[in-house]
């Protein structure tokens, strides 16, 4: 698994009790109190001859290679223990937040979209209500904190009006050709929910007539 955001290391002090956050894959309820029992180094567990990468970051599918990000950094392995004895081990590179601490890091996220040549009398206008509502339902940000820019910008060359023509018509194909993933996501549902059907019927057949089918 990749991570492409640039991890710190957030340690919180031993016996710290409440709620924590923790970035992914890691994960715990924001209903579930944990106290940070112990913290070790990553140097102090491979002079005990612990595999570090092996016990703790490939069984959550994180890469080798953000591993040995963190043990360049120092990183620490930090044990949580829940209220019902519960243990969670987590490096300190993937603690977002832990109960007490004065703050949590915030920056401003955008998205910006290469659309590719289109003539200049496209308008993306009528996307935006869609690319708002696909952020609110993706991210929880509310329509009022997306603040959509559009720009252009120019090339250096010119297409031919053959080209233009060409190359609209590919791209009204690919309109018609698309189907979007939550009406890929229902065919596939149904296409599932008709196989059991299937198969419940044919399980019942089989259970009321097992004669029909003990030369099988």
């Amino acid at each position: 698994m990749a991570d492409a955001r640039i991890r710190f290391l957030i340690t919180p002090p031993v016996h710290t009790t409440g709620v924590y956050s923790l970035y992914s894959p890691w994960t715990v309820a924001l209903t579930d109190v944990y106290r940070c029992h112990a913290i070790r180094s990553f140097d102090e567990l491979i002079r005990k001859g612990i595999d570090v990468y092996a016990d703790y970051y490939e069984p959550m599918g994180v890469s080798e290679s953000i591993y040995k990000e963190d043990l360049a950094l120092g990183a620490s392995i930090v044990t949580l223990i829940s209220a019902v004895n519960e243990y969670l081990y987590v490096p300190n590179t993937y603690i977002e937040s832990y109960p007490g601490m004065s703050g949590i890091k915030y920056s401003r996220k955008c998205v910006l979209l290469d659309l590719g040549p289109l003539p200049d009398n496209f308008s993306i206008t009528y996307l935006l209500d869609d690319i708002q509502s696909l952020i609110k339902k993706g991210a929880g940000v509310v329509e009022e904190q997306v603040n959509i820019r559009m720009a252009t910008i120019p090339m250096t060359t010119t297409v031919t009006h053959e080209d233009h023509i060409q190359l609209e018509a590919t791209r009204r194909a690919a309109i018609q050709l698309h189907v979007p993933l939550a009406v890929q996501l229902s065919e596939q549902t149904a296409r599932a929910d008709a196989l059991q059907e299937q198969n419940d019927l044919l399980l019942n057949v089989i259970s009321e007539h097992p004669e029909l089918f003990t030369e099988l």
